[in-house]
């Protein structure tokens, strides 16, 4: 048992000083550019091509090595950006590979324009360098907020069961304000976490009623 501790306490210390989403972290020499791929740096500049975290590993620069099992102590170093959700200190949150948000006035969808995708500097053109933030949001290019009834009777936005419901429970609907209208999107949990409906939010582990 004290030795499960000291490991969860190193766990810990070792994500304290994690590198920041799309810079190089000075213990790993990489820098996560989205949940699951990252560049190799030498210093602080990025160098060679884009590498893919295998299977459902993510990627978290701050420990020994760039790819790692989620759990409630290791998180991808670009998760908080890919929520949808923004957070006090957000100016911008992604929605989707090539859809954003903002964190300031109003909370609207926004769709790039064509050719670009949504990076940690909002909108920019899609190139061997850039790549989307939030790769997994959203599978297609949006060209507008979809005409759909889940949403329309929700009275607050945030992520609720998809209907149908997902057996395994990794998919979810986020109902979001579009122009005074409500819409919906469907996102699917990071990695080996699922959505959990009494929290709406995507946690380790198995909630309750989910085919393991």
């Amino acid at each position: 048992m004290l030795v499960q501790i000291c490991f969860l306490l190193f766990l810990a210390v070792s994500r304290s000083d994690a590198a920041v989403c799309g810079t190089c972290d000075a213990k790993t020499n990489i820098a996560c550019l989205n949940e699951n791929q990252f560049r190799q740096c030498d210093g602080t500049v990025q160098v060679g091509p884009l590498i893919n975290c295998p299977g459902e590993t993510i990627c978290a620069s701050g420990i020994s090595a760039s790819c790692q099992t989620p759990s409630p102590l290791v998180t991808a170093d670009c998760s908080t950006y890919c929520s949808g959700e923004c957070s006090p200190s957000d100016i911008f949150v992604c929605t989707g590979p090539y859809s954003f948000k903002s964190c300031v006035g109003t909370s609207s969808n926004t769709v790039c324009s064509a050719g670009t995708i949504c990076t940690l500097n909002t909108c920019e053109p899609k190139t061997a360098v850039n790549v989307p933030l939030c790769p997994n949001l959203t599978p297609t290019n949006p060209t507008a907020p979809p005409t759909d009834t889940f949403c329309i009777g929700k009275l607050n936005q945030g992520r609720y069961t998809s209907s149908p419901p997902d057996p395994y429970c990794k998919k979810y609907t986020f109902c979001y304000l579009n122009s005074g209208v409500m819409r919906s999107k469907v996102y699917t949990c990071p990695g080996t976490t699922r959505f959990d409906a009494s929290t709406g939010s995507c946690i380790s582990g198995i909630p309750t009623g989910c085919v393991s």
